[in-house]
């Protein structure tokens, strides 16, 4: 969902990923999420005027990642 929001230039929040209760209960979108953190493929950045929206980016670390998982896909 991340890099899909990368690419179409759209922001997505941490909110936003862990309300997809069709995927799984919100605690597994959040540890997914934490994980992918730690391994810094995304960050996040925390909005000053509500502190309680953090809108999650891709690093650089995680658009290689997700552009190497593309190019494996369309082969």
């Amino acid at each position: 969902m991340v890099a899909k929001a990368y690419f179409a230039k759209t922001q997505i929040f941490v909110g936003d990923l862990v309300r997809h209760e069709e995927i799984a209960s919100p605690a597994t979108p959040h540890a997914s999420f934490n994980s992918l953190v730690n391994k810094k493929l995304l960050a996040t950045k925390c909005y000053i005027d509500d502190g309680r929206l953090k809108e999650v980016l891709l690093t650089k670390a995680g658009l290689v990642y997700f552009k190497n998982l593309e190019e494996a896909l369309l082969e």
